[in-house]
């Protein structure tokens, strides 16, 4: 039966369990024997013996408070690991990281240990990326912001236009301004047009309902006809002019320091100004606002909140669907639903960033490109450093004036699915119905590093970072705290260990979360402290832990990820565990 087998991580589970059962017998003839076996079946003979060199480390616990211990290998190893904790009684968590940003690997998995099973918890319901809803429900109104299409369009918009128009470059294009542009920086209250959408004939007919000028900026709100109030199109709810009235003022309002344009634009600077390329619509200091049934879902439970779209920054010649504005869209069926009103405040600032990200990074910084998942985790953190201000619940999930922890059994905010889902890969951001999981996993690694590197300033310095990628990320820690010779796998190891001991409000940087009460920085941003074993998600409280055991049963290890494991809880003395681990994979490892 050895011979049906394919060299694929599936198949790699199977040998696992054999050679954890060879292990314990006689190793040396038997691996013999087992690579001869499997040697014309396909089976990578690497993963079954070869390049595992044996790597023997102890670990002594000090005796006081919790201890985090990074275990230092390379290359593919048999790791044999002690770990010495004299008398004291102590819970033991594995972290196991996979510091590759490109690609997933055999997960680890225990040959020996001297934990009886009886010591670990119960056995753990075993879980996939794939397994993820298949569907928006139960957390959808804490949901998407943007759409798959739209953002790959903002992070890489040259590579979209030229696969446009393949056989000119960029540079070719006869660029001009559409005849009608002077008229849209001149439009007044109860003008109408038809805006377009993903193409010049799917087009949105909507009437400017409100101007607001202040600080220099002129924000323009639309709606779309079908939603307005009094249309009788079948929605489910309709917006008023007091709902305009209450967006715009959360918005743009006269004063200082009390709008989320002022905040956002604070923080990271102007969404539009000059620049030189031509392509792009010139200067101006109008932003627009359009409301309108995204998605035409007439949905009051969820879907898209909003999107910024950075093909309207283009002329028409160069992208014909273009609406030749600096203009973000929100739903208006969802505006119009009170308990989504909160969601709407917080995507005003989510979008906001979106828009100034493309112009400081894409276009300033001449990033090419800019990872999704570094945008996104700036909206996130954005939303979470506004939460006080705006007076809306931001995505910790906790009342915005509340700067403690709050209590357990939380379902709100992100953090309940990023536990759930904690083996979800950072860098990776996963499409459509599964992209609720990468913002819950962007915002847990955006809220650790703003708690422990600087908060607001950190994520100013890396949207003006010119790298659209990791490195704007390491550039920016180490500009504010962080050791010169941090990696990014060091942060993902370092956010796990937060993630175990965020119930503790003494812990230090690099594993802080939570300190009891309000992060504050320079800038006068405030955070509220993170307890991640306050959240529930279905019937799971706290991070998922897997037991050692488990990771019999697992095939792969995500890129730029975490795998939380449950060692032994009330252990003591001398204890020791040996697994495999590939090149990429490396063990931090808790003791509270």
């Amino acid at each position: 039966m050895f011979c049906t087998l394919t060299n694929n991580d599936a198949d790699l589970m199977v040998n696992k369990n054999m050679i954890k059962a060879l292990y314990k017998a006689n190793a040396a003839l038997l691996f013999a024997i087992i690579l001869s076996v499997f040697s014309g079946c396909g089976v990578d003979a690497d993963d079954i013996e070869a390049n595992y060199r044996v790597k023997d480390y102890t670990s002594f616990y000090s005796g006081a408070g919790e201890e985090v211990f990074n275990i230092i290998t390379s290359g593919d190893v048999e790791l044999i690991y002690n770990l010495e904790l004299g008398t004291s009684t102590k819970d033991v968590y594995f972290i196991f990281t996979n510091t590759s940003l490109s690609s997933d690997t055999t997960a680890p998995y225990l040959l020996s240990s001297s934990i009886e099973a009886s010591s670990y918890s119960a056995y753990p319901e075993l879980k996939s990326i794939s397994s993820v809803e298949s569907k928006v429900s139960v957390d959808s109104v804490t949901g998407v912001r943007g759409k798959p299409e739209i953002s790959d369009f903002n992070n890489d918009p040259w590579s979209y236009l030229d696969s446009v128009e393949p056989e000119i470059t960029r540079r070719e294009y006869k660029i001009k301004e559409s005849s009608d542009y002077i008229a849209k920086n001149t439009s007044i209250v109860g003008d109408s047009i038809s805006f377009m959408n993903r193409s010049v004939t799917d087009t949105i007919p909507a009437t400017l309902k409100k101007i607001v000028t202040e600080h220099g900026k002129t924000v323009k709100i639309w709606v779309a006809d079908d939603c307005w109030d009094g249309a009788a199109s079948g929605k489910a709810n309709y917006v008023t002019q007091a709902k305009v009235d209450a967006l715009a003022d959360k918005f743009l309002i006269a004063g200082d320091d009390n709008d989320i344009y002022e905040w956002v634009t604070s923080l990271f600077g102007a969404e539009w100004g000059a620049h030189n390329l031509p392509e792009l619509i010139d200067e101006n200091n109008q932003i627009h606002i359009l409301l309108y049934d995204i998605d035409n879902d007439n949905s009051t439970t969820g879907g898209v909140l909003g999107y910024f779209w950075g093909k309207d920054n283009y002329k028409k010649s160069v992208m014909p669907n273009s609406n030749e504005r600096v203009m973000f869209y929100v739903d208006a069926v969802l505006l119009a639903t009170p308990v989504s009103e909160g969601e709407i405040v917080s995507t005003l600032a989510h979008e906001l960033q979106h828009m100034i990200h493309f112009y400081q990074k894409i276009v300033l910084k001449n990033a090419r490109v800019s990872d999704t998942w570094i945008n996104e985790m700036c909206s996130l953190v954005t939303e979470d450093l506004l939460s006080g201000k705006m007076t809306v619940n931001g995505p910790r999930g906790v009342a915005y004036n509340t700067e403690d922890a709050g209590a357990a059994g939380n379902t709100s905010g992100r953090l309940p699915r990023f536990n759930y889902y904690n083996y979800a890969p950072v860098t990776l951001w996963t499409a459509e119905d599964k992209s609720l999981t990468s913002y819950s996993s962007s915002y847990a690694f955006g809220a650790y590093l703003a708690r422990n590197y600087g908060g607001a300033q950190l994520f100013s310095d890396i949207v003006h970072n010119p790298y659209g990628n990791y490195r704007a990320v390491i550039d920016s820690v180490k500009k504010n705290g962080g050791a010169p010779n941090l990696t990014f796998g060091d942060l993902l190891r370092n956010w796990g260990a937060a993630v175990l001991l965020s119930d503790i409000i003494t812990t230090a940087v690099p594993y802080r979360y939570n300190s009891g009460g309000w992060f504050t920085d320079p800038l006068g941003y405030t955070l509220g402290s993170i307890n991640n074993y306050n959240y529930r998600y279905n019937s799971n409280d706290g991070p998922f832990l897997y037991t050692a055991a488990a990771l019999d049963n697992l095939d792969k290890i995500n890129r730029s990820s975490n795998i939380y494991v449950q060692a032994g809880t009330g252990v003591t003395g001398s204890q020791s565990w040996t697994f495999r681990m590939r090149d990429s994979v490396k063990l931090t490892v808790v003791v509270r």
